[in-house]
């Protein structure tokens, strides 16, 4: 369920609000996450690596693998990113990192599967 919102409100937002939109909801989950307003959840993880890795390949910091996140939860990631690049919201080199950031990742739970 909360995917799902997350989804909808990314893909119908302008790609010049999405970095700041991430930003909050970023520290909105952490800090719900701290008080215990919200569970941890899978949804929950899978959104907070993504807003950790696209406030990262914003300010081109280095970024470290993440795995275990949903196929289509990625899927929606990368038209994310896409997006973002096509607007030049965030470097060109977003994409490339992004592939090497979340394939490993999204290889292994092909594997799992």
């Amino acid at each position: 369920m909360m995917f799902e919102l997350f989804a909808e409100t990314i893909e119908n937002m302008p790609p010049q609000a999405v970095l700041n939109f991430l930003k909050r909801i970023h520290e909105t989950l952490e800090e719900a996450l701290l008080y215990k307003r919200i569970d941890e959840t899978t949804e929950i993880d899978s959104i907070l690596c993504f807003c950790q890795f696209m406030n990262l390949v914003a300010e081109e910091n280095i970024i470290f693998p993440m795995d275990g996140l949903p196929i289509r939860h990625v899927a929606l990631y990368a038209k994310v990113v896409r997006r973002l690049v096509e607007a030049r919201e965030i470097p060109v080199t977003s994409k490339a990192k992004f592939d090497a950031v979340f394939s490993a990742g999204f290889l292994k739970s092909l594997a799992n599967a």
